[in-house]
C-alpha cells in the first residue's frame, strides 16, 4: 500500500514509446534501466506504465531477462494524443497517474507528461539537442520540444543527468536550479565486463 516503508510503489512512464520496435539511445538507455532496477531484489513494487501496443514489447524483455514478473505490474496509459499534439489529453492521463496510488513516478525521457502529478517525480533528460541545433527539427517539433523539456524541468521534484556536462548545460540553457539536479553516470554494458582472455588482448593489439 500507499506510504508502506517496507515496500515503494515505483510507477515508470513509458507511455511515450508509440513505436516499441523502434531502438535509439533513449530506448537503449530504458532498456538498461528496467532490467537492472528490476535485478536488484528490494522487493519494491515496479508500475510499468506503458501503451496498449506496447505491451507485448515490455513483456518480452521481461521473459528474455528471466526476470520474475511478481514484483512488476503492467498499466496501459489510455494516451491516444497525437506524440506532438499531446496536451488535450493532459488532464484525463493526469486524473489516471493520481489514481494509481504511487509513491514516486520516474520519467526516463526528455519530458515529463503530464505535469502536475500528486507524487514526487523523477525526470531524466538526456539532451537539449533542439537548443544547440534547431535546424535538426520541423517547427512543430522544436516547439513541442522547447514547451515541453522547460516545462517538464521545472516541475520535476528531481532531475538525473547523467553527466556533469549535462547539469551543467540544463543550468546554463534553461536557467535551472542545480540543486534539484542530480548526476548518475551510466555504467557501461555487461558485456563490457566480461573477462577479457589472452587471445583477445592479442587479437587487439593486433589490429
Amino acid at each position: 500500500e500507499k506510504g508502506d516503508r517496507n515496500k515503494v510503489r515505483i510507477g515508470i512512464a513509458l507511455y511515450s514509446f508509440y513505436d516499441p520496435g523502434y531502438v535509439g539511445g533513449v530506448q537503449s538507455y530504458v532498456h538498461s534501466l528496467l532490467q537492472n532496477l528490476l535485478n536488484l531484489g528490494t522487493g519494491d513494487q515496479y508500475v510499468l506504465l506503458i501503451r496498449m501496443e506496447a505491451h507485448q514489447h515490455f513483456e518480452g524483455l521481461l521473459k528474455s531477462w528471466n526476470i520474475d514478473h511478481a514484483g512488476v505490474e503492467f498499466t496501459t496509459v489510455p494516451f491516444d494524443a497525437d506524440p506532438y499534439h499531446p496536451l488535450l489529453h493532459a488532464a484525463n492521463i493526469r486524473n489516471f497517474l493520481n489514481r494509481l496510488s504511487l509513491d514516486v513516478l520516474h520519467f526516463p525521457i526528455h519530458w515529463m507528461y503530464p505535469q502536475g502529478v500528486e507524487v514526487p517525480t523523477v525526470l531524466s533528460p538526456h539532451d537539449i539537442q533542439h537548443v544547440h541545433f534547431p535546424h535538426f527539427f520541423s517547427n512543430d517539433e522544436l516547439k513541442f520540444r522547447e514547451r515541453l523539456t522547460y516545462a517538464s524541468c521545472k516541475c520535476a521534484t528531481i532531475i538525473v543527468t547523467q553527466s556533469q556536462f549535462m547539469k551543467d548545460d540544463l543550468v546554463q540553457q534553461l536557467n535551472l536550479n542545480p540543486e534539484k539536479i542530480n548526476v548518475v553516470p551510466v555504467a557501461a554494458d555487461d558485456i563490457f565486463q566480461e573477462p577479457v582472455t589472452h587471445s583477445q588482448l592479442e587479437d587487439a593489439r593486433n589490429e
